[in-house]
């Protein structure tokens, strides 16, 4: 895991978990334990390096993206990428954009090692997106149209970052915009959303923008006064609502609520479309069902 570390193997990825990260990392590297338990090892050899970029974000909490990422520190050497799983991603030091402040490292969010100290939230998240824009991390993305992977990537990790944070886009850019040049900060202030539960609903939103006026995400649904659900995607004025139904709604319990809130919403005059993750990689099919459905709504 790093050298002269050793990582217990229940600790580790089944094999088909490994061959599938090393054919989406860009040097083919296949890690064999998620990222916080490599940072850990990194830094139990290294203590004056700064946790940034896949391993702080996982420190302060986010949930996607980061299990197969390098583990990345601040270091004092030069930039250096990894030669194998046995080594992180060396970061150069990078100074604040404001001459006379500091940047304002954390201690403490990791209860395992309290010590390791971890870049701010600022930093980390421009970090990160810039290792998409550049190609050193990426994870497998369903092909959006009139979009390139990396930019749904970069969309995909603005979203989750405004969740995770409770920020909306608009505020999320004054505090990176020092980090990332002007095509990645037009980028995220033209896509992003803070209404994207998952990687996945911001694919189906990227894919359904522009198909009619009035598309909004997270809108809440009341009938009789009760707020009965909250649509991923919806058009309000046209009565349509898109879901999209990550693995658990496959189980019975979660079908059958779905099934029940759906015939309500029918009930009540809404159109109701649900995808699942199956269906998510063919986003041109889904795009001009939609289209199709909005088009009659339109008419009627």
């Amino acid at each position: 895991m790093a050298p002269n570390r050793f990582l217990h193997h229940s600790h580790g990825f089944e094999q088909e978990k490994l061959s599938h990260a090393g054919r989406q990392h860009p040097l083919g590297l296949a890690y064999p334990a998620i990222i916080e338990i490599r940072t850990r090892a990194h830094w139990s050899r290294n203590p004056t390096w700064i946790a940034t970029s896949w391993s702080a974000l996982r420190l302060y909490g986010m949930r996607w993206f980061c299990d197969h990422a390098d583990a990345c520190f601040i270091t004092r050497t030069t930039w250096q990428a990894p030669r194998s799983v046995l080594h992180a991603r060396r970061h150069g030091w990078i100074r604040s954009p404001e001459p006379q402040q500091k940047l304002m490292l954390k201690s403490g969010l990791d209860p395992t090692v309290p010590p390791l100290r971890t870049a701010p939230p600022e930093l980390a998240v421009a970090s990160a997106l810039d290792s998409v824009q550049r190609g050193t991390h990426s994870w497998w993305v369903p092909k959006v149209p009139g979009m390139t992977p990396t930019e749904v990537r970069l969309i995909q990790l603005a979203d989750a970052c405004c969740r995770l944070w409770d920020l909306v886009p608009a505020a999320l850019l004054p505090l990176i915009h020092h980090y990332l040049n002007s095509r990645e900060c037009r980028l995220i202030a033209r896509h992003s959303d803070a209404g994207s539960d998952s990687p996945a609903e911001t694919s189906l939103r990227l894919a359904l923008t522009g198909l009619a006026e009035g598309m909004v995400t997270q809108h809440r649904i009341f009938i009789d006064n009760r707020l009965i659900s909250v649509a991923d995607i919806a058009w309000p004025r046209l009565k349509v609502l898109v879901y999209y139904d990550g693995g658990h709604h496959g189980e019975r319990p979660q079908w059958e609520t779905d099934n029940a809130l759906s015939r309500a919403l029918l009930q009540a005059g809404y159109i109701v479309l649900r995808y699942t993750r199956a269906e998510l990689s063919n986003l041109t099919w889904i795009r001009h069902n939609v289209s199709a459905v909005l088009q009659s709504a339109q008419v009627n």
